[in-house]
């Protein structure tokens, strides 16, 4: 009941099949007396385990145990930055995702975070400064791409929302986000047969939040604004 190999092999399977409880207890089980010492990875599984059940007090210890026997582990700072992060501990995230960047400048999940954590915060200008540097990084990244255009339209810049939104939508179709940021500039510039395609479209992602969006852009439509 205690060899480590076996009982780190089942925390694995029941990780794949979900069972978050029973993948804690294996994975103990092969740490043993090393809770806070063992293998670097098996921490940062355990970490993510707890993670998954919503106790992220516990997924922060393990993914700091796991930095401290692997400084360089990347996977782990990330997760701890990303717990920080839903703990809405931003300016202790953000040095975690900016040593991230530093480090490994192509990781470009921290450049992610990092723009949705600007965004909460109110920073329109950083959240705008790390969408392009990530995706001068990773022009593939659709996340980066949408939050632009949410940026684009806070600005009033409602053309160059319409291309983002366009270019995010181009590497993920119907991706939801980006569905809304296009409906939003086309509604800005009074163009409701393109702004009512797109909140159709949208209503897959989030039926409630394209509702107050339509009656909103009903109401715009009727204003001298687009008279």
């Amino acid at each position: 009941p205690d060899y480590p190999a076996a009982n780190f092999y089942m925390g694995n399977l029941y990780m794949k099949i979900q069972d978050y409880e029973l993948a804690i207890e294996s994975y103990r089980s092969g740490l043993g007396s090393k809770i806070k010492t063992g293998n670097y990875k098996i921490l940062y599984l355990l970490g993510s385990s707890y993670q998954r059940l919503g106790n992220l007090d516990k997924a922060k210890e393990f993914f700091e145990y796991s930095l401290n026997n692997k400084n360089s582990y990347t996977k782990a700072r990330f997760a701890l930055a990303n717990v920080l992060y839903s703990q809405q501990n931003y300016e202790e995230s953000k040095q975690y995702l900016l040593e991230i960047i530093d480090n490994e400048p192509s990781y470009i999940k921290a450049y992610e975070l990092l723009v949705n954590l600007f965004l909460d915060t109110k920073k329109y200008n950083q959240a705008r400064e790390y969408s392009m540097k990530g995706i001068d990084i990773n022009s593939k990244s659709y996340f980066l791409y949408s939050q632009l255009a949410f940026l684009d339209n806070e600005n009033q810049e409602y053309s160059q929302a319409i291309e983002n939104a366009k270019e995010a939508l181009s590497l993920k179709r119907n991706y939801g986000p980006a569905l809304i940021a296009l409906a939003t500039a086309n509604v800005y510039l009074c163009n409701k047969i393109a702004a009512d395609d797109a909140f159709k479209k949208a209503k897959r992602y989030d039926r409630r939040q394209v509702k107050q969006l339509q009656d909103w852009a009903n109401q715009h439509f009727k204003s001298p604004a687009c008279k």
